[in-house]
């Protein structure tokens, strides 16, 4: 996750993810997309150039993000 405090570095986190529905693995990458770009960029109001390279490192995002 990106740090709390603006000049920080990210915090790197293990997700467990616990359905209620069945899922293909398929869609976890989009879901966790998503939901970084809804949380964060929407949300927290923290800059794409920010959360970005954090998709790329979790293989979620191609690089360059510009």
């Amino acid at each position: 996750q990106p740090s709390l405090n603006r000049n920080g570095k990210p915090v790197p986190m293990e997700l467990y993810i616990k359905a209620n529905i069945p899922l293909t693995k398929d869609i976890y990458g989009t879901s966790i997309k998503s939901a970084y770009i809804i949380k964060y960029v929407f949300a927290n109001r923290i800059p794409r150039h920010v959360i970005y390279p954090l998709l790329v490192k979790m293989d979620l995002r191609k690089e360059p993000y510009a």
